[in-house]
């Protein structure tokens, strides 16, 4: 089971628990904002990231629009002093995330790639290595706030642990979607949040998970 206490936390990664982030990009306006907020989560977490732009064919590879968007994005990792690493990829997005997704332990889509993160997101919950997702809206936020869709499995174990990471690291606001209704799990959810000493939303989704990722996250002003 995940750590139950501040201490477990961090001694389970003394230093930091994210890597590398994963940025989807299509080079529109709010594919912009989830390079900003990726570069605000690797200045705490001294992270790498890594945008992959995804074109349907190999001519648009090498296109003035690709290579201005990548020059655009090292200068703004050089302005942040965050090392970051922009590829173009041929192929389809959803898949292609899915396939870089497993290499990282944190994604960040813009609400323009929300399709593709929930087609990304359901071939992901069939890998025993899938990371965090942050999906940004539209609009600009001035929070983080996570969501977390729990049903007590291995995987979403790993799940509470780094939400509770994020809640306690970088005072991210906490939303539990329980998708499963049982007094065990409802109980191991309130001693784990008690433990570590986190107040947190838990909302009973147990019969109807939700269908769409990002639409869910709308409905309960989550990130």
């Amino acid at each position: 089971r995940p750590p139950s206490s501040r201490l477990e936390v961090a001694d389970r990664r003394s230093d930091h628990l994210i890597a590398t982030i994963l940025v989807p990009f299509q080079g529109r306006k709010d594919g912009w904002m989830a390079v900003e907020q990726a570069l605000d989560i690797a200045r705490l977490e001294e992270a790498h990231i890594l945008a992959v732009q995804v074109v349907p064919s190999p001519h648009q590879r090498d296109s003035d629009s690709v290579f201005t968007i990548k020059s655009q994005f090292e200068q703004r990792c050089q302005a942040a002093q965050v090392h970051g690493e922009f590829r173009v990829v041929v192929g389809e997005m959803a898949r292609k995330t899915a396939d870089y997704a497993r290499q990282v332990e944190l994604v960040i889509f813009a609400e323009a790639t929300a399709a593709s993160a929930n087609e990304a997101l359901n071939a992901l919950r069939r890998s025993e290595c899938a990371p965090l997702l942050l999906l940004l809206p539209s609009r600009s936020i001035s929070r983080r706030r996570v969501l977390l869709l729990y049903d007590g499995s291995a995987v979403s174990n790993e799940g509470l642990f780094a939400s509770a990471y994020a809640a306690m690291r970088w005072g991210c606001d906490l939303t539990i979607a329980a998708t499963a209704r049982t007094t065990d799990l409802r109980g191991f959810l309130a001693q784990y949040l008690t433990r570590c000493d986190i107040a947190a939303d838990v909302i009973d989704c147990a019969g109807q998970p939700p269908e769409s990722l990002p639409k869910f996250a709308r409905e309960h002003g989550v990130d």
